[in-house]
């Protein structure tokens, strides 16, 4: 004689403990890491030039950052250096693996309009480096290269992407100019640049004892070579006879406060948690109410 044991059916309230349960997991599971990631400074470094010898760091200008959505381009935002923008840095804070980022986690954009969306593709940078705990408060400083005299004359848009890599919550838009032997940095290269860095020679020729030494941040020194000499004169007069008629000028734009991203392979964005969570609460919800 068989004998069947039956089983109690689980109560309503049983039903929903468990659905409970499934939706809390379910929450811990599609809630994406928390965008921790901050890009704390920016920075232009003066490569191939006398000051890093020993460490870019040492190159680094403590007058010059990007210019960022929103500013008016101005002095501080674009070398004179002779061999054009071939050094950029930021620090970026809360990065999971620093050794992970790579340069297909930028897009640069180069030109000279006021509309840094109509800009082309940059010339690729020849190298990017990462000094682990060495940015602003233990920070991870990054250092982008590219070859001397490959961007000249213009402005540098530097988009930071934001993925998985880079853990930021946004796309991080940058922008970095370069105008070459503009001694008065006023965004327009004239026979007066010339003419400063003649009579500073001449006054330091008059000096008692002649010193022509000078600091990184002066914007006379075009070379960076750490002197003040003819040979920085003879780079603003070539760029204008080169010129003529012409003179090299930098458009001092407003970046725009939307910046519009360059169409090409971009990384898909992340949904939204509160999208995830509704949705599973709601599939539950429903599989619950058949249940009773």
């Amino acid at each position: 004689m068989s004998s069947c044991i039956m089983r109690d059916k689980p109560s309503k309230a049983g039903y929903m403990k468990k659905y409970f349960i499934a939706v809390i997991i379910l929450g811990i599971c599609c809630v994406p890491k928390a965008e921790a990631t901050l890009i704390l400074d920016t920075y232009m470094f003066y490569n191939n030039s006398a000051y890093d010898s020993l460490s870019d760091e040492d190159a680094i200008s403590p007058v010059k950052q990007a210019l960022v959505p929103g500013q008016t381009a101005s002095s501080s935002h674009f070398t004179n250096y002779y061999k054009g923008l071939n050094g950029v840095g930021f620090d970026i804070v809360g990065l999971s693996d620093p050794s992970a980022v790579s340069l297909s986690d930028f897009i640069f954009q180069a030109g000279n309009s006021a509309d840094p969306s109509a800009w082309g593709l940059a010339p690729a940078p020849a190298s990017l480096a990462v000094d682990v705990g060495a940015g602003t408060g233990g920070s991870d400083r990054f250092y982008l290269t590219w070859a001397d005299h490959a961007i000249e004359n213009q402005w540098l848009q530097m988009t930071v992407l934001a993925n998985a890599t880079t853990e930021l919550a946004a796309h991080n838009f940058y922008y970095f100019g370069n105008l070459v032997g503009d001694v008065n940095e006023d965004g327009t290269l004239a026979a007066i640049d010339s003419l400063l860095l003649i009579n500073r020679i001449n006054a330091i020729a008059a000096e008692a004892s002649p010193d022509y030494s000078t600091d990184i941040s002066d914007p006379m020194d075009i070379n960076k070579d750490g002197y003040i000499t003819p040979s920085d004169t003879l780079i603003v007069i070539n760029s204008l006879n080169q010129n003529p008629g012409n003179p090299p000028a930098l458009n001092l734009f407003t970046a725009p406060f939307n910046p519009v991203l360059y169409s090409g392979d971009i990384p898909n964005p992340i949904p939204e948690p509160s999208t995830l969570l509704l949705f599973a609460v709601g599939m539950l919800a429903t599989f619950a109410k058949i249940k009773e």
